[in-house]
């Protein structure tokens, strides 16, 4: 991930400007935490979530205590400071794709942050998005000649980084 950190006084702030980063938040009631990845902003009073900048592809899971995701307009209003926010329940991930449509989703926590402990874990997923996943984690990539192979559903845990074993459970 590509992140850069402002400290003052006041606020914590966090330029996520590419990649997928987890965040355990220390508890300071005079200095919320703000990420702002994707032209969105992520406000952070709680103790732990996950955002996720990509092209096309923004993402906020949280995981315990409360985020407020926000989204300047981009249209004129009156006073200028309109736009689109949320208020984000724990065990929910906020998905914001090429379309601009916001998707809330309840999801597992334990199972979407396992890559913090060096494991990735899928449930339905397309091959095409899990072997995306893979590649993150390993200099040698795997490439899917064949479209049809890349929207087939699947289910699996590897270790993030272990091309071999992967390539071998296919």
């Amino acid at each position: 991930p590509v992140v850069r950190v402002r400290l003052t006084a006041h606020k914590r702030a966090i330029y996520l400007d590419q990649g997928r980063a987890y965040f355990p938040v220390a508890p300071d009631q005079y200095r919320h935490v703000i990420v702002n990845a994707a032209g969105h902003s992520v406000r952070a009073t709680g103790p732990a979530f996950e955002v996720t900048a990509e092209p096309q592809r923004f993402e906020v899971l949280l995981v315990e205590g409360h985020v407020r995701v926000s989204t300047p307009s981009t249209k004129g209003s009156e006073n200028g400071k309109e736009g689109v926010y949320t208020d984000l329940e724990p065990g929910t991930r906020l998905s914001v794709t090429g379309s601009r449509t916001w998707t809330l989703t309840k999801i597992d926590s334990g199972r979407e942050l396992a890559w913090t402990e060096g494991q990735l874990r899928f449930d339905n997923k397309p091959l095409g998005e899990i072997v995306a996943e893979m590649n993150r984690y390993s200099r040698r990539k795997i490439v899917i000649a064949d479209p049809t192979i890349a929207n087939r559903l699947l289910y699996g845990a590897f270790m993030a980084g272990d091309v071999d074993q992967f390539v071998r459970a296919l």
